[in-house]
């Protein structure tokens, strides 16, 4: 038996200002440059998700 994955992309998670800045908020406290530079492209793309829909 096989189990298909699904995709997944935190920014579908990141619909609201409240949610990203916990997500921020998050990334900031583990201190992790590579993820923090990732978690900006991830916000950036959540903000256009939902400025345009």
């Amino acid at each position: 038996m096989t189990s298909e994955l699904t995709s997944f992309n935190i920014a579908d998670l990141l619909d609201s200002e409240a949610a990203i800045q916990e997500y921020l908020s998050q990334v900031l406290a583990e201190g992790d440059a590579d993820e923090i530079i990732r978690a900006q492209s991830h916000v950036q793309a959540a903000r256009l998700r939902t400025t345009d829909g």
